[in-house]
């Protein structure tokens, strides 16, 4: 579902009588406490049927490798080790291949060391589908989805993708922490990039929420 935005209003309640003023109270009360979600994947078709990219069979070098490398650096083998070791990067090499590999591997998701469509899904699920247990790099416990107050290495990972697609105007402000910089930075980035694409109409007028939900994600990965 859309985020909900909803307003305040002033209520006269002369002539309503306290029964009549405790019914509109009621009333009110579902959309004052409607909850934040981000856009729906069933209003934005056309961003969710885009291929996920493919490392390093069309280049060896790209933001969203560095992006993985962030990840990867965050998730741990089943000896406690990170599955990357060295600084995050955005040129693909022998040695992340095997590190992609051995993920691959533990994760069960076929073992060709490159970053494509099983990667990035597997990723994917990771962050956004609550059936599935999320990780500490991930968005909090309960939402399926990045807001402000978030952090860890996800954040990090977006907030790359946001600098080097020009939403951010310096690499120190990718620093892993949600808050207000990262909010406005996506909430550009949807409507250069996300917002034609939702499909319904109500929808559209508030999805510019700047919260990172699978589809604002998907996008940031399939854009770049």
């Amino acid at each position: 579902m859309p985020v909900l935005t909803t307003k305040r209003r002033i209520l006269t309640f002369s002539g309503l009588g306290l029964a009549g003023a405790a019914l509109v109270g009621m009333a009110t009360i579902p959309s004052a406490m409607a909850e934040e979600r981000p856009i729906d994947p069933a209003d934005a078709p056309g961003i969710m049927d885009r291929p996920w990219p493919e490392y390093p069979n069309d280049t060896d070098q790209h933001p969203n490798i560095y992006a993985g490398t962030v990840i990867l650096g965050a998730e741990y083998n089943s000896d406690g080790i990170p599955y990357w070791q060295d600084d995050p990067t955005d040129t693909y090499s022998e040695d992340l291949a095997s590190a992609v590999e051995y993920y691959q591997l533990e994760e069960g998701l076929g073992e060709h060391g490159e970053m494509k469509e099983e990667f990035w899904g597997h990723l994917d699920s990771l962050q956004f589908d609550t059936s599935v247990e999320t990780p500490d790099w991930g968005p909090r416990v309960g939402p399926d989805f990045y807001t402000n107050g978030d952090s860890g290495a996800g954040v990090e990972a977006l907030q790359y993708l946001l600098f080097t697609q020009g939403y951010f105007d310096k690499e120190d402000d990718v620093d892993g922490q949600y808050g207000g910089d990262t909010t406005a930075a996506v909430k550009e980035f949807q409507r250069d990039h996300v917002c034609e694409e939702v499909e319904d109409e109500a929808a559209a007028q508030q999805c510019d929420d700047g919260l990172v939900g699978t589809v604002t994600w998907r996008a940031l990965v399939a854009t770049g």
